[in-house]
C-alpha cells in the first residue's frame, strides 16, 4: 500500500533539509520534491526507463535520479512524494548448509517494505520542518493547516535558542556566540520573526556574520570612550544616556552603573 507525504515549506535549502538531504534504506533513497511537483518513489528500477515511464504514467513524465517526476499541474504551496511498496529478496540466513559434496545454494527470502509505513517513519523525521502523511490521494485543508503548523512552531524554537545564544555571546557567558546563522536569519525571514540586532534585507548587511561584525565594532569603539552596554537590548551606549538610542528604553537610575558591572536589571519602558 503507497503512502503519500506532502511538505509545506520553502525550497530554501537552509530550511528544508528533507529537499537536499536524502534518506536511505535498503538501497532506496528519499527525499522531498520542490515546492509544486509531485514525485513517485517506485517499487523498483525495472520500469524506470524514459520509454517505459511515458507509457505508465504519461508523455509528460520523466525520471529525476531514483524518482519521476509526475505529471500534471503544479501544486498550490506544497510538494508531494508518493511511495510505493519496496518488494525485494535477500538470503536466508537461517537456510541449511548443502550436505558435504554437494554444491551450496543460496535460499532467498521475499521482502517487502510498506510505502505508507515508511511515510510515517518519514513524517515522524521531518513532520518538524513542515512534513506530514496524509490519507487520501490528495491533501485536506486540516492537514495542509497541521504541516504549516509544525513548520512555524519548529522555526519559533530555533529563533527562541538563537536569541538565546546571541544574548550569551555579546555578554561573554559561556555557551553563547554573538551572531547568527545562516539558517536561523532564513528561518526568520520566512515567518517575518526578528533577530535582535540584524538587519533586514533593506537595510544592508545580511548573514551569519552580521551580528559578530556589527558587535566586534561595537565592542572596538566602546573600549575607546567607555561606552557600556544597554541593559535591555546590549546594544552599546554612552554612561551618560537616559534613553537607549536603539530599543528607545527610558534607563532608570543605577541601570547604566548595573550595565558597567555587566549585570542586567529591568528598565522602565
Amino acid at each position: 500500500m503507497e503512502g503519500r507525504l506532502i511538505y509545506v515549506g520553502s525550497d530554501n535549502p537552509l530550511t528544508c533539509p528533507p529537499c537536499t538531504a536524502r534518506d536511505y534504506e535498503n538501497g532506496r533513497e528519499y527525499m522531498m520534491p520542490p515546492i509544486g511537483q509531485t514525485w513517485l518513489q517506485p517499487n523498483n528500477g525495472e520500469h524506470l526507463t524514459p520509454e517505459a515511464v511515458k507509457e505508465r504514467f504519461g508523455k509528460t513524465a520523466k525520471t529525476s535520479g531514483a524518482f519521476i517526476v509526475m505529471p500534471g499541474g503544479k501544486l498550490d504551496g506544497y510538494s508531494m512524494l508518493i511511495i510505493e511498496d519496496l518488494r525485494f529478496r535477500e538470503p536466508d540466513p537461517n537456510a541449511q548448509d548443502q550436505a558435504a559434496g554437494q554444491t551450496p545454494t543460496t535460499q532467498w527470502l521475499d521482502r517487502v517494505i510498506l510505502g505508507h509505513e515508511r511515510a510515517d517513519d518519514l513524517a515522524r523525521k521531518w513532520g518538524r520542518y513542515g512534513v506530514v502523511r496524509i490519507a487520501g490521494e490528495q491533501p485536506t485543508q486540516g492537514e495542509i493547516l497541521t504541516a504549516q503548523a509544525q513548520r512555524k512552531q519548529w522555526a519559533a524554537w530555533v529563533i527562541s535558542q538563537a536569541e538565546l545564544e546571541y544574548r550569551k555571546g555579546v555578554s561573554g557567558q559561556p555557551g553563547g556566540r554573538p551572531f547568527y546563522a545562516q539558517a536561523e536569519m532564513a528561518w526568520a525571514e520566512e515567518f517575518g520573526l526578528k533577530l535582535h540586532d540584524i538587519l533586514d534585507s533593506k537595510g544592508g548587511m545580511t548573514g551569519g556574520t552580521a551580528g559578530a561584525v556589527a558587535h566586534q565594532k561595537g565592542q572596538a569603539e566602546a573600549q575607546a570612550d567607555d561606552r557600556v552596554e544597554c541593559p535591555y537590548c546590549a546594544e552599546w551606549i554612552k554612561p551618560s544616556a537616559l534613553i537607549c538610542r536603539f530599543c528607545q528604553k527610558q534607563l532608570v537610575s543605577g541601570d547604566i552603573d548595573a550595565a558597567a558591572a555587566g549585570v542586567k536589571k529591568a528598565v522602565k519602558k
